[in-house]
């Protein structure tokens, strides 16, 4: 709602476009991480192999986001705003395994405090690229 007051329609549309295009992506290079490492029968796989897992896969699905926008043909301003939509959506896809490692640890207070900034911060540095004037 606040974006919408904010900015012209047709970046509330390229925002929209990017949350489309990434989020797909990224689900599909999610792999359920969190839940795979809560269950986890046997204690073989160690933290460090689950967050390498994440992060190869993140930095994968960011690579297919910008060949998906190559393809597409999209402008500049266009594939940065859904690279930037990428990176936030990225940083929490990260933050999760850390998450399930706390959760792992009954410590869930912990990851009550630490979700409460991120919602608020994320949308706020995409929508700072918004509000940027379009380089000529």
């Amino acid at each position: 709602m606040l974006l919408t007051k904010l900015v012209r329609p047709e970046l509330v549309g390229q925002y929209a476009l990017g949350l489309a295009l990434v989020y797909p992506v990224m689900m599909l290079s999610n792999m359920q991480l969190r839940s795979v490492m809560n269950s986890s029968v046997r204690d073989g796989a160690q933290f460090g192999h689950y967050l390498s897992l994440r992060l190869l896969m993140t930095l994968a699905a960011f690579a297919a986001i910008f060949g998906i926008t190559r393809i597409l043909r999209y402008d500049w301003q266009l594939t940065e705003v859904v690279l930037m939509v990428g990176l936030a959506y990225g940083i929490e896809t990260i933050s999760d395994v850390y998450y399930a490692r706390l959760q792992l640890h009954d410590r869930m207070a912990e990851i009550s405090r630490s979700l409460d900034g991120p919602g608020s911060v994320c949308p706020c540095l995409s929508w700072l690229r918004l509000l940027m004037p379009p380089e000529a």
